[in-house]
Formats: C-alpha cells, sequence, structure tokens
C-alpha cells in the first residue's frame, strides 16, 4: 500500500508558514495577549539573536526563559529626551520619539532574558505594542492610538536587553550606537543615527533610530542586525519576503 506523503512544516518555506498567520487574518484589536506575545518575540519582524564573543569563540550562554516582552519596546511618548550619555532622541511620537512605556515596562519585565532583536517601526510591531497599553491611563492610549497611523522617521530597532557579558556596554551609549548598522548585500551599511539606553532590572535594554534615506526594498531580499562593539557581538537576519503584513513591505 503506498503510504501517504508526510511534509514536514520544517521544510515549508517561511513565507508560506507565514501566509496564514493571525496577523493577516484578525485586526489587531482582537488579538489575544499570546497572539502579541508571538508578534512581538516570534515572529518576521522579531528574531532571537545571535549572540557571540567577539575574540571568535563560541557563543555565550546567557540565561533563558521567561517573557521576553520586556524592556525594548518603542512606544509612543510625549517629548524628546536625552540618554544617560547625552546623545538626544528624536521628538514626536510614533515619528521618532519610541520612549519606552513605563507601564508596560513593569508589567512585562520579568527576569533574565534571551536577546530578542525587534524591528520596533514595523507596524504590526507597533500595533502589538499599543495593545500592551490595555488598562494604561486613557490619556496615553488615545495619544498613541492617534499616532499609530503616521510612518514613523527612522527604522527603529529595539533590542529586548543586551547580553550580560556586555550589559556594561550600556555606560557607552556613543560607542554602542556606532557599532550598529544594518546592512544588505551589495549596498552600504546604515549606520545608527540614535540610540536609547532603557533601563529595567537585569540587563538594559537598548532602543536605536536609523535613517530612511536608504530605501530598504523586497529586492534586498534580507536585512541583517550587527551590533559589533568589540567585546560581545549581536546579530539578526530578517527575511524580507516575510515582512509583509496585508500586501505592504512594513519596517
Amino acid at each position: 500500500m503506498r503510504r501517504p506523503a508526510r511534509l514536514s512544516l520544517f521544510l515549508l518555506p517561511a513565507a508560506l508558514l507565514y501566509a496564514g498567520s493571525f496577523w493577516e487574518g484578525t485586526d489587531y484589536s482582537a488579538w489575544t495577549s499570546a497572539q502579541v506575545e508571538e508578534i512581538l518575540n516570534d515572529s518576521p519582524w522579531a528574531r532571537e539573536g545571535s549572540v557571540h564573543a567577539s575574540t571568535g569563540g563560541g557563543a555565550i550562554g546567557f540565561p533563558g526563559g521567561g517573557s521576553t516582552t520586556g524592556g525594548g519596546v518603542g512606544l509612543p511618548g510625549s517629548a524628546g529626551r536625552r540618554t544617560p550619555g547625552g546623545m538626544s532622541i528624536p521628538n514626536g511620537g510614533w515619528g521618532g520619539g519610541w520612549l519606552v512605556s513605563r507601564y508596560a515596562q513593569q508589567q512585562f519585565d520579568s527576569g533574565d532574558k534571551d536577546v530578542v532583536v525587534r524591528w520596533s517601526s514595523a507596524l504590526p510591531m507597533r500595533q502589538a505594542a499599543l495593545r500592551l497599553l490595555d488598562g494604561a491611563p486613557e490619556a496615553e492610549r488615545r495619544v498613541a492610538a492617534e499616532q499609530l497611523a503616521r510612518q514613523p522617521d527612522y527604522y527603529v530597532i529595539s533590542l529586548t536587553s543586551l547580553p550580560a557579558a556586555g550589559a556594561w556596554l550600556a555606560e557607552n551609549p556613543e560607542k554602542l550606537r556606532q557599532a550598529c548598522r544594518l546592512t544588505r548585500k551589495g549596498k552600504p551599511s546604515i549606520r545608527a543615527r540614535e540610540i536609547q539606553i532603557t533601563p529595567h532590572p537585569g540587563a538594559p535594554g537598548v532602543i536605536l533610530y536609523f535613517p530612511r534615506d536608504e530605501d530598504i526594498s523586497l529586492d534586498d531580499k534580507t536585512v541583517q542586525f550587527e551590533m559589533t562593539p568589540g567585546e560581545v557581538d549581536v546579530e539578526a537576519k530578517f527575511k524580507l519576503k516575510d515582512m509583509l503584513y496585508r500586501g505592504r513591505l512594513e519596517l
């Protein structure tokens, strides 16, 4: 008897797996808490960072487990601020001043975390971040909802935390900023223009602002985030074809 063919999910192209994902057919206002967590931590816009010692050694082991929805979620703020190192943060809501929401941070900080690299300026990420404000003051939620329709002025990349071995780098944000870039094959790197350190229990998180002067398109196929300060490096690769959201490349 001929045995029925079995197709492992692991053999399916990622684009096919994501094509039927809940975010394509369900309005963000109806996303469950588990779905919000998936968007923020395990989606085309949220990749687990590959952490390595810059000396060429193997990957650094660091504690895992628990929710990674803590520091580094870019949420709207009211005014520009300055980082501990003195660098200014762009003013405006979703247009640039993505200040971390104290409310969301307190709700989701939960001890040691792996490093998740998020493309926080993408619309589904902003929608998920807005859902984190459920229960926050009405004025804060109203401002965030109004700003949701605006395209951010920057590509905003956030790290839920710095690797444990490199947490001290938060004390030198300018060095950290200079070490961060977005790379595409055959094109110049896009360097981070601004940085914000997001203090919270454990290793601090990081929010980086990259200029949109350099257009990123599906023709680029992949974009890699690289943080190479010289002590401990973090990399994360984003597949652009998987980052289509309702027919549009969302970055």
